[in-house]
């Protein structure tokens, strides 16, 4: 009610209001990130980024034609209060810039289990306000402190809680992938205008675990879930804060690409415009492979060996530089293995004595004594 209405009611009893009434708000952040991954160990990797967050929100309402209607107990009849010269009206843009430091981990144990870890840290926003407000809107922020936060040229705390993310991949088999993943929200330390970051109960919490099957060579079916907790309290929930806790389920079908030809006859009858476009979608296919999925690229020929690995950069300048060294003849494959610990078993009392011939171009490729 607008000020004033307890005065002009206090000779009778209070009935009810009218009002027209409007607010819009949308808010916006828009992230921008670099950083670096270092490889510790074949199996251990590093990441430390920065990101940079641009911040901008948006209020805009009114409160206008406000009256109030009580009972006058001295005429015995319902009178009405005008309140219309106490309009409220507000247009506020609030805009700040921020950036924020990301570390992270990546842990592949063995074939089976992937194990990762991301911290985003807790970092400080200033939003400054550009606001317009009439005259009777100025006067009443100067003591309500709903409105005096968005006061033109005002400064408001608007903090990024720092996040912890962990997640696990587990593939029992080569074509089955279990996911599970937990986030941890620091609300509570993000600080916010007005201290409301104290009227948080905990932090939120995120749960999801999903599962992808490769139900065919070009098919890939999967599902997920998402637990999202909000743990605040009833004090921090209004109009302009209002959260609450889902459950969320999804499922989803992807159809892969096939790999195409390495392009060497291509190359070899001089179309070099035809394989390099063989060559950006063979990379683009290995790199799923062994990027997102983490499967090695397994070859029978020497001379497509030697084109997907070197003849791609080399004579095509398609660069292949972040998979090349994942793309291996099947021979060199199983040699890795057994260099690593793997053993071959063979029937009992099995013994023959075999020579090999080494291709060419697997001599190329430096491959030629193991």
């Amino acid at each position: 009610m607008p000020a004033g209405a307890a005065q002009t009611t206090a000779s009778g009893a209070f009935r009810g209001y009218s009002l027209n009434s409007y607010m819009k708000g949308r808010s916006y952040q828009f992230f921008f990130t670099v950083g670096g991954t270092y490889k510790i160990l074949p199996n251990l990797s590093a990441f430390v980024g920065l990101r940079g967050i641009y911040a901008t929100n948006n209020y805009n309402g009114w409160v206008t034609d406000a009256k109030g209607f009580y009972h006058d107990a001295t005429k015995g009849t319902v009178e009405t209060a005008d309140f219309s010269s106490q309009s409220l009206d507000l247009n506020a843009d609030q805009n700040g810039f921020t950036a924020q430091p990301i570390i992270g981990m990546d842990w592949q144990a063995n074939d089976h289990w992937n194990l990762a870890f991301k911290f985003e840290l807790p970092t400080r926003l200033s939003m400054k306000n550009k606001t317009e407000m009439n005259a009777y809107t100025q006067a009443v922020a100067q003591t309500n402190p709903t409105l005096g936060q968005f006061a033109d040229g005002r400064k408001v705390r608007e903090d990024i809680p720092g996040i912890l993310a962990l997640g696990a991949q587990y593939k029992p088999v080569d074509q089955l992938r279990l996911m599970a993943g937990w986030h941890y929200y620091m609300d509570k330390q993000a600080k916010k205008e007005g201290d409301k970051q104290d009227l948080i109960d905990k932090g939120s919490m995120e749960f999801s675990a999903g599962a992808e099957y490769d139900v065919l060579k070009w098919l890939t079916v999967s599902g997920s879930w998402q637990c999202t907790r909000y743990r605040l309290s009833e004090a921090y929930m209004n109009d302009l804060s209002f959260n609450l806790s889902s459950n969320a389920l999804g499922v989803g079908v992807q159809l892969l690409d096939h790999e195409k030809c390495c392009g060497i006859a291509l190359i070899t009858n001089g179309m070099s415009k035809q394989a390099t476009r063989h060559a950006e979608h063979n990379v683009g296919i290995i790199r799923q492979a062994v990027l997102e999925r983490r499967l090695p690229v397994v070859t029978t020929s020497s001379s497509c060996t030697l084109t997907l690995r070197d003849e791609y950069p080399n004579l095509l300048g398609v660069d292949n530089a972040d998979v090349r060294a994942s793309v291996l003849m099947a021979v060199r494959y199983i040699f890795e293995r057994l260099e690593a610990g793997a053993t071959l078993r063979f029937k009992p009392g099995f013994r023959k004595k075999v020579a090999y011939h080494v291709p060419c171009h697997m001599e190329r490729l430096g491959w030629g004594v193991f």
